[in-house]
């Protein structure tokens, strides 16, 4: 669920892809969210928010740049975010964290799993998402391109 600047909830699904790449010996983050029924104040049409290089927003009616910088999720965010406790969510143990202003909930035995997240996303100045079951998989790194034929270096509005 997101809210919007008027504090309006929006519910909506989405899938998100997480890629860590090391071709430098640096770990690069790239992220795509596919978020179907909201896309965070830019759309009420589904849209892929794309976070390479650079942190883009797309769907069949536009695409543009909503940040400069790569703004993934780092590989190493646990190491940099304040332990709160442990607690039980939907009857798993999972430690609770606080980071950067958001909230990270993971399974206490696959810390990398993430079961629930607060904070604020892009546009939206809150979000509250709890997550299905994390799988590992690979993935090929065409999920991580912008659309061919499009001019994507825009700002968004």
């Amino acid at each position: 669920m997101a809210f919007d600047d008027d504090n309006v909830p929006h519910v909506h699904k989405s899938v998100f892809y997480y890629l860590y790449t090391n071709a430098t010996g640096i770990w690069h983050g790239m992220e795509r969210h596919d978020h179907f029924g909201y896309c965070y104040g830019w759309s009420d049409k589904n849209c892929t928010i794309l976070i390479t290089n650079n942190v883009y927003v797309y769907n069949e009616d536009f695409c543009c740049m909503a940040l400069g910088g790569n703004y993934g999720v780092p590989i190493t965010w646990l190491k940099s975010s304040h332990f709160i406790g442990e607690e039980i969510v939907r009857g798993q143990k999972v430690n609770h964290w606080y980071g950067h202003g958001h909230e990270y909930w993971s399974l206490v035995d696959a810390p990398n799993d993430g079961i629930r997240y607060s904070g604020p996303n892009f546009k939206t100045p809150r979000q509250f998402t709890d997550y299905a079951k994390w799988q590992k998989i690979p993935l090929d790194i065409k999920l991580f391109a912008l659309p061919k034929d499009r001019n994507c270096e825009q700002p968004c509005p």
